[in-house]
């Protein structure tokens, strides 16, 4: 989804703000389909602990 998708929708945009800008491209170019705040919070928690900060 583009960047949009997350700073205009309201449930969204505050958590997708808060994420480091690493993390925050590497939602966008996942290209899924994340539409609520469990689905953007799951896929981001995951991806941290998959790709720790170095």
């Amino acid at each position: 989804m583009p960047r949009d998708h997350y700073i205009f929708h309201p449930d969204l945009r505050d958590y997708f703000l808060s994420l480091p800008a690493p993390v925050q491209n590497a939602v966008i170019d996942s290209r899924l389909e994340i539409g609520t705040l469990g689905e953007l919070q799951m896929w981001a928690e995951h991806y941290m602990k998959s790709h720790p900060a170095r």
